[in-house]
């Protein structure tokens, strides 16, 4: 069920050419909830524990793609959403490639 979170994450990040997030540009809570959680992760943390923290993350990401419209009309809150799912899948790419593992 995890994968299935993150998988959806690498489907919608193409590259990793993305802007940086911009939190001025935040219209809706589960945007700053997850980019918040996501800020709270410990980078420097080993191999698993780091993979644990971020598929912790699974409940913010959920909800983000719950509640916000990534494919919107506003190029700049387009790009700012892609921007915040993908800093998370850059981050996930360092530990695991996610499109790789298939149950």
């Amino acid at each position: 069920e995890n994968f299935s979170t993150f998988k959806r994450l690498a489907n919608i990040i193409k590259d990793d050419k993305f802007s940086k997030v911009d939190e001025s540009l935040f219209e809706i809570d589960a945007e700053k909830a997850l980019n918040d959680a996501f800020k709270a992760v410990d980078k420097g943390l080993a191999y698993e524990p780091r993979l644990k923290a971020l598929f912790a993350l699974k409940p913010q990401i959920d909800e983000f793609f719950d509640k916000v419209m990534i494919n919107v009309e506003n190029e700049k809150m387009r790009n700012n959403r892609v921007a915040i799912i993908g800093q998370i899948y850059s981050e996930i790419l360092k530990v695991a490639d996610i499109k790789e593992i298939s149950f």
